[in-house]
């Protein structure tokens, strides 16, 4: 592949990790596991990337390993929220964990974005890769 496609393609291939996921501050992610492998099956659905089908599966059965048995998947800080007057806010690195306000990080609440974007790559990778 080649221009900016392929050098994320290649980033996303690159940072999973051999058990099948992605890190969010060297830690395993659903979240992120969820985010990457959504652009894989959009890049393997639109391009019949079957390279890609064992990667994307191995992150699939990573995925389904983490499942809680309410049905949920675990959820982390990963909504920044900066205050008005910061202009870089990659460079804030000093977030409050709360739900309320400016200058914070917010967790997914009540796992609810986690959830509706794994069952989102859960139906796609049933319906087109599997």
């Amino acid at each position: 592949m080649c221009g900016f496609k392929g050098k994320t393609l290649n980033f996303l291939l690159g940072a999973q990790q051999p058990s099948g996921y992605w890190t969010n501050l060297g830690k395993p992610s659903v979240f992120y596991t969820a985010l990457a492998l959504k652009a894989l099956e959009h890049v393997y659905i639109n391009e019949k990337g079957s390279v890609l089908r064992g990667i994307i599966t191995k992150g699939v059965r990573w995925i389904l390993s983490q499942q809680y048995e309410d049905g949920s998947w675990n959820s982390e800080y990963i909504l920044r929220i900066p205050k008005p007057s910061v202009r870089h806010p990659c460079k804030n690195e000093v977030y409050k964990k709360t739900s309320f306000g400016f200058g914070i990080i917010t967790d997914d609440y009540k796992r609810v974005f986690t959830t509706a974007l794994v069952y989102n790559i859960l139906r796609v990778y049933k319906e087109y890769v599997q």
